[in-house]
């Protein structure tokens, strides 16, 4: 009888053994399985968070460009991402915020760029940003150099280093000590339209500049400073705005293949030589307000047919005493004869009562 109980009671614990173990082994499963899923779903959305940290803030209504934010809380361009484009107008904004600068080398890769603009939202221009621009056609700058306040040629916005379908140019300017320096700048050959819209165009600004044919100076621009087209050979139209009131000492002298000129309409002065040698020259006006027109300003343009004056009263040759000889500029032929050749008045300087 006892072996009898001691065999069910060891069959009981058995099955209480097996139940347990079996009971522990499915709730080790469930944690383990837990366990798992919690892992992934705190994995994923660690990843998710550093998506979000990785993500580039890109400007979907002009995604061409990479930005750079600026201590003052505007903007700058720090790289041309759609290198295929061949037009580009730079914004005015990024971020609700102004853009007002283009850093170097910004249109390094712009192989393919034909036509840039840039208004005058833009403050600075760094040295050599539109380095590599080898088909840039059109360019329009809001000053020349790389601010407002600069004395610089154009030859620094393409800056120093050779790039394929460059052309050097060999342009002086004035440090800050006052000491002239020259530089070797590559400009694009194929550079041919430049419109400046504001500032002053600098003595020697487009110095050997023997590419471009065409220069617009927009209403902004309020002078052109002497020198500023030596060996400009290619040059052969120039259209100046109602900021400018003044033609400066020797302004276009020697540029052989200009042919048409329209002066501004406010201008009051041509000075000595700005036009001397200008032999392709063969009509030109001379706009309502000027009063003055010195020595020497039209001489030796031997190409010249036509001289004509809006304003024809009160013209006299003041020739360096207390008389002066009353002058009739109504002829456009008479007056070529009288301006352009030295034999003739061209060495008197002309002023309008």
């Amino acid at each position: 009888m006892k072996k009898v109980f001691y065999l069910t009671l060891l069959s009981v614990v058995t099955v209480c053994i097996l139940v347990n173990f079996t009971s522990c082994n499915e709730q080790k499963k469930t944690d383990v399985n837990t366990s798992i899923s919690d892992a992934t779903t705190s994995e994923f959305e660690e990843t998710n968070d550093q998506d979000d940290e990785n993500t580039v803030d890109t400007d979907q209504s002009n995604p061409d460009f990479e930005y750079t934010l600026l201590s003052d809380g505007t903007y700058g361009i720090s790289k041309l991402v759609n290198t295929s484009a061949t037009e580009i107008t730079v914004p005015e904004q990024y971020n609700g915020k102004t853009i007002t600068k283009i850093m170097g080398k910004a249109f390094a890769d712009a192989s393919k760029l034909t036509s840039l603009t840039i208004k005058n939202n833009i403050q600075e221009i760094e040295v050599a940003a539109f380095s590599g621009c080898s088909s840039l056609r059109n360019l329009t700058l809001p000053f020349m150099g790389t601010k407002m306040t600069s004395s610089e040629p154009i030859g620094f916005v393409f800056g120093t280093d050779y790039y394929s379908g460059a052309q050097k140019a060999v342009q002086s300017f004035q440090l800050s000590g006052g000491t002239v320096r020259y530089d070797n700048f590559y400009i694009p050959a194929s550079l041919e339209k430049v419109v400046v819209t504001a500032g002053t165009v600098h003595t020697y600004a487009f110095e050997e500049c023997s590419m471009i044919k065409e220069i617009v100076f927009e209403d902004g621009v309020t002078a052109i400073e002497s020198g500023a087209f030596f060996f400009c050979d290619a040059l052969e139209s120039v259209s100046m705005g109602k900021g400018i009131t003044e033609i400066s000492d020797e302004c276009f002298r020697g540029v052989t293949s200009l042919k048409n000129v329209l002066i501004g309409e406010n201008v009051t002065k041509i000075g000595r030589y700005a036009f001397d040698g200008c032999v392709g020259l063969e009509s030109i006006v001379i706009p309502q307000k000027v009063t003055v027109i010195e020595k020497y300003a039209f001489d030796g343009c031997t190409g010249m047919q036509s001289i004509m004056f809006e304003n024809t009263s009160g013209w006299y040759r003041d020739y360096g005493s207390a008389s002066s000889t009353g002058m009739n500029v109504t002829d456009p032929a008479l007056n070529v004869k009288n301006l352009t050749d030295s034999r003739e008045y061209s060495s008197d300087c002309w002023k309008r009562r």
